[in-house]
């Protein structure tokens, strides 16, 4: 995760009221990633979960981007970030 995408969504925590749960898409952090692209303390305290392809750090939900297994209505914020590349 780029710096300046981190500080994005620390500037957006801090200013907004994110709807519950959120969930980041695209959340396994990889090797040399691991103090950057930990967003769960910028949302302490709240429902948060990371979904990704393949099970590691920051992942709570194996499932693929092309068929989430999220039924309507049932998250508040979706974030993200470098995902689709």
């Amino acid at each position: 995760m780029r710096p300046s995408i981190k500080e994005f969504v620390h500037l957006f925590s801090e200013e907004f009221v994110a709807p519950l749960p959120i969930v980041e898409i695209g959340a396994l952090r990889t090797e040399g990633q691991d103090d950057i692209a930990e967003l769960r303390p910028l949302f302490p305290q709240q429902s948060y979960s990371g979904w990704d392809m393949r099970h590691g750090p920051g992942v709570d939900v194996i499932a693929s981007v092309h068929h989430l297994p999220i039924a309507t209505g049932t998250v508040g914020t979706v974030l993200m970030l470098e995902t689709l590349e």
